[in-house]
């Protein structure tokens, strides 16, 4: 059951998961105006925008780490003699 399903979630709590999806896969496709639609009957513009700074910032965060983590796996230069 995704997120925008479960019957606990709010109308907003739903919407914003449901951005948070179109967002997250933005580089596959654009945000679907359904979405969008349904975004903006329970966000004002300024909330928008703070929830997908949110959204990217985490992406960016996550993806960091995950650089650094490789990173960590892989000999120095030094190393390889």
């Amino acid at each position: 059951m995704s997120g925008t399903t479960v019957p606990f979630y709010t109308n907003r709590e739903r919407a914003a998961l449901e951005w948070t999806e179109a967002v997250t896969l933005v580089s596959e496709s654009h945000v679907p105006d359904d979405v969008y639609s349904r975004v903006m009957e329970q966000f004002a513009e300024s909330e928008l925008t703070n929830l997908t700074l949110a959204i990217v910032i985490a992406i960016l965060i996550v993806s960091d780490v995950g650089e650094v983590a490789e990173a960590k796996r892989k000999p120095r230069q030094d190393d390889q003699h």
